[in-house]
């Protein structure tokens, strides 16, 4: 860590901080983040930087950037992106509390750069901010910091009020309090639009808002808070709502990280409803040129869409996916589950307004996919264990920690048959349940008609999942003769 990341260490704040012999200590609440934020386990050395395509010549009134929310997927790519493209003329600070779905591996290539800086701080803390802003004397701010995920908001509304409606204003509180903040940008979401039947236009940027889901909601609410301080205190904002964003970095909660995880592992995919839901993607590094257009190109006090052309159901996706792995039998590697309390159809927005400023989607939902499955191929111990993550349909968070499946939730379950040379087979299910506590409990089961190896095959199985943890081996019946195990890549 750099000698000059610091938390501001705050009264009030259950996180204290100090610096002790040019490196960062901290104690929050009953347990520490060290292990799980600040230990270097080395495997960002080799991974790529990744940032947008584009640049322009910097703008002479901007300096000193601080994006919240800076470790986490979208607004790390931003972070890298600005530290690497302007190396000259901007300084950026990335402000982070650290939640569950934050990595520093995101941002740590970068701590070698003179224009980077990471502070750990909570934008519902008011010291935290203004401090902040002090320090670095911040002229232009993204704000990103915020809970994203649909599943978590219908579970814990209370928490996403708080991060996202409460987290804007005090920042735009802060804001007022120091005066030198010339920029501000507000990231948003199409899905406070709500949803969009199909056939029906694409809708502009003052379309009516209607959103569907308490996170659309809070994000909808934290926009009449930007628009209320812009209009009673002359706060220069911008507001850019974007489509679904995908790519690497992403914290594997999200539908294309969680189903290549399950994927490697070799497990079925959950898919809720009918699997007809659309989203329309746009690959991370065209949303971070999106980003850098609308900073040295956009007008302060408007509102930008960030539009993609690639809808693409859920159902569709997954079948993408499965292709890419290799597997043509799709029923068997689907596992469908109940849907949302409420789950819109599809979203659509025109972002038509931001192509007249330059922008345009440059890559491909195809090259984008692939990029995106090669990443987690490499990086698979990105945010360490994320089996309570992947394993169920609807995870719970509490306390920060993604902890295990919602109550009643069905066990994962997969059926793998092999066939022999000698055209014998072996059936066998494995049930994969996670148990709440950061484990994943395993079982095989034997099903189909009763074999002389297929007991043999039981107690191989559990011998292996002793000694190797879940998911580490899959077998094959070599008729009735002693069954052949077959190795397969161990994960997390």
């Amino acid at each position: 860590m750099r000698a000059d990341a610091y938390h501001p260490g705050t009264k009030g704040d259950t996180t204290a901080g100090s610096l002790e012999q040019g490196r960062l200590t901290l104690n929050v609440g009953p347990r520490s983040l060290g292990s799980r934020f600040f230990a270097d386990d080395g495997l960002w050395r080799n991974a790529p930087i990744l940032t947008g395509k584009g640049s322009f010549p910097p703008l002479p009134d901007v300096h000193n950037i601080l994006v919240t929310g800076g470790e986490g997927f979208i607004a790390s790519w931003l972070v890298r992106h600005l530290v690497t493209k302007y190396p000259e003329a901007y300084t950026v600070i990335s402000f982070d509390k650290l939640d569950y779905c934050s990595s520093r591996h995101n941002a740590r290539m970068l701590e070698s750069r003179p224009n980077f800086r990471f502070v750990h701080g909570n934008v519902t803390n008011e010291d935290d901010v203004v401090e902040c802003l002090k320090r670095y004397q911040i002229d232009t701010i993204f704000h990103l910091a915020a809970h994203t995920h649909v599943d978590n908001s219908f579970g814990n509304s209370y928490a996403f009020n708080v991060n996202n409606d409460f987290g804007t204003h005090v920042l735009l509180e802060s804001v007022r309090k120091v005066d030198t903040v010339r920029r501000l940008y507000h990231i948003s979401t199409d899905e406070v639009f709500g949803e969009v039947e199909t056939g029906q236009g694409d809708l502009k940027e003052h379309s009516l808002l209607k959103p569907t889901n308490p996170y659309a909601a809070t994000k909808a609410s934290a926009e009449m808070m930007v628009n209320a301080f812009a209009k009673s205190f002359k706060i220069p904002a911008v507001v850019i709502r974007l489509n679904n964003i995908y790519g690497p970095h992403q914290y594997p909660e999200k539908i294309i990280p969680k189903f290549t995880n399950l994927l490697r592992r070799q497990m079925p995919l959950f898919i809720h409803g009918d699997g007809k839901h659309t989203r329309r993607y746009l690959y991370a590094g065209d949303a971070v040129d999106a980003f850098d257009t609308i900073l040295h190109k956009g007008v302060l006090g408007e509102i930008y869409n960030v539009d993609s052309r690639d809808e693409v159901s859920n159902f569709e996706l997954a079948t993408k996916l499965l292709g890419m792995f290799g597997i043509t039998n799709m029923e068997s590697w689907i596992q469908w589950t109940p849907d949302r309390p409420f789950n819109d159809r599809r979203y659509a927005v025109d972002g038509s307004k931001l192509r007249r400023l330059g922008w345009t989607q440059r890559v491909t939902f195809d090259t984008g996919l692939a990029a995106t499955v090669d990443w987690y191929s490499k990086f698979s111990r990105w945010w360490g264990a994320i089996d309570n993550t992947i394993l169920a349909a609807f995870p719970v968070v509490k306390d920060g920690q993604v902890i295990g499946p919602a109550p009643n939730e069905p066990s994962h379950i997969m059926h793998v048959q092999k066939e022999t040379t000698a055209g014998a087979v072996c059936d066998v299910q494995t049930v994969a349940t996670p148990a709440g506590n950061g484990e994943v409990l395993t079982t095989f089961e034997r099903t189909g008609k009763k074999r002389p190896a297929d007991e043999a095959v039981g107690s191989m199985v559990a011998a292996e999942i002793a000694q190797e943890g879940p998911f580490a081996v899959s077998v094959e019946c070599n008729g009735g003769a002693s069954p052949k195990k077959r190795k397969v890549e161990v994960l997390d």
